[in-house]
């Protein structure tokens, strides 16, 4: 009996040690796999070429353990291309189920939230590379393409992102053309956008886009069609209500009826400030200054980031014959935006409206220092108030600049001889 009990447990023990020897090659294997994976993230966390080196070692070794390895295949073909070894790689990747282009795309998303702008635009490409079909890659290629200022590039990759039906693409790609006052191009892509996706949540950008571009080009009648259409769709947006108010005002001149519909955009939504803006614009036009102040107030109130509506305000200001008032908006805004030319432009004319010369001399200055490149016209409105605050030598200077840049200039040449047949030369 105790001989049989010893046969069992033998038995059992030489079996035991068969199951442990051969779980050793698929244990070893996990374990190599977890040591190259390891490697292969600290390699590219670090850009260390040493560690992405030994990961595709490790890799390599798992895979002659066991041939069919897809989690090392994987590996191994992320370690290659690493290292620039595409060929390699993708013959790897050709063994087994895997999207390359997706990691291409992962790898461009990565670079481009960690600013590494070429990295990102050069995995976007391979991305598109490896599948021209790769919609979101193009998308994301355009865009990055944009921003680095290759314009034709990026209109090119939106164009393919937005034929292989990535709506995303309509609106960056529309807006593209659209600053490059390609407006009917703009239109057609936002039209056959709103043709080709009926329930995506940006038709209405694009409704708002399409009347945006009549409005830029003053199509009154055109954006009040458009308008039509967008509010069978979506009857209470501000937006919209917004733009059909500006259109009626300037295809009929009813200012009443125009101020009803930017009042419903209010009503919706109170934050909506460019109807406000609207409000002030026309009711300036009607010749109501003083309501358009109070509605220019209330925009610049709930919105102090643009300069042109100070300058409306402003010129409102002006208009009502309150100078004092323009002359502190003016002071406002080039307080709030100092870079801001035409602001500094304005301030300058009316410190010379207002008799304060000097001021007005100092205003222009700035101006024309802060233009790239100043026109006649800048030189010319400093040279009058130069000489208006008696600073004849800088007025003279001022007829010199309008003559290097046009030297039959006879306005130019005329005062320069004056001012320096002046008696108190």
């Amino acid at each position: 009996m105790m001989i049989i009990i010893r046969k069992i447990k033998i038995k059992s023990l030489l079996i035991i040690v068969g199951v442990v020897f051969a779980l050793i090659p698929i244990i070893s294997v996990r374990l190599i796999n977890n040591f190259g994976f390891v490697n292969l993230i600290q390699g590219l966390k670090l850009n260390s070429i040493h560690s992405v080196e030994r990961a595709e070692s490790l890799f390599s070794h798992s895979i002659n353990l066991k041939n069919d390895n897809s989690s090392a295949l994987r590996g191994l073909g992320i370690a290659l291309t690493s290292q620039g070894k595409f060929v390699e790689a993708q013959q790897i990747w050709s063994m087994i189920s895997f999207d390359l282009s997706a990691l291409y795309l992962a790898w461009g998303d990565a670079a481009k939230i960690n600013e590494t702008y070429e990295k990102a635009l050069f995995w976007y490409q391979k991305a598109v590379d490896v599948d021209s079909e790769n919609a979101k890659a193009w998308h994301q290629l355009g865009m990055l393409q944009g921003e680095m200022g290759s314009v034709d590039e990026s209109i090119e990759s939106y164009q393919i992102a937005f034929s292989l039906g990535w709506a995303d693409s309509a609106q960056p790609y529309g807006m593209t053309m659209f600053n490059l006052k390609e407006y009917s191009g703009a239109e057609d892509i936002w039209r056959e956008a709103l043709f080709r996706f009926p329930v995506d949540d940006q038709r209405i950008l694009w409704w708002r886009n399409i009347v945006y571009v009549h409005l830029t080009e003053k199509s009154w009648s055109r954006a009040l069609g458009v308008l039509d259409s967008a509010f069978s769709e979506f009857p209470d947006d501000p937006v919209l209500l917004h733009q059909k108010g500006i259109s009626i005002y300037n295809q009929t001149g009813n200012a009443e009826e125009a101020l009803e519909y930017l009042d419903q955009a209010i009503s919706l939504d109170e934050e909506y400030v460019s109807a406000y803006k609207g409000k002030g614009d026309i009711l300036s036009q009607e010749e109501k200054y003083q309501d358009a102040l109070a509605w220019y107030a209330k925009a610049i109130e709930i919105d102090p980031g643009i300069p042109s509506w100070y300058l409306a305000y402003a010129r409102t200001a002006d208009l009502a014959g309150d100078r004092a008032l323009a002359l502190d908006i003016y002071m406002d805004v080039t307080a709030h935006f100092p870079d801001h030319v035409y602001a500094h432009y304005e301030l300058a004319e009316s410190y010379y409206q207002n008799g304060l010369f000097i001021l007005a001399a100092e205003a222009i200055g700035k101006v024309i220092s802060l233009s790239a490149n100043p026109p006649i016209s800048y030189y010319m409105k400093a040279a009058s108030y130069y000489e208006a605050a008696g600073d004849l030598t800088r007025a003279e200077e001022s007829y010199q600049e309008i003559l290097i840049l046009d030297p039959d200039n006879s306005t130019a040449v005329e005062n320069l001889k004056r001012l320096q047949n002046h008696p108190d030369e």
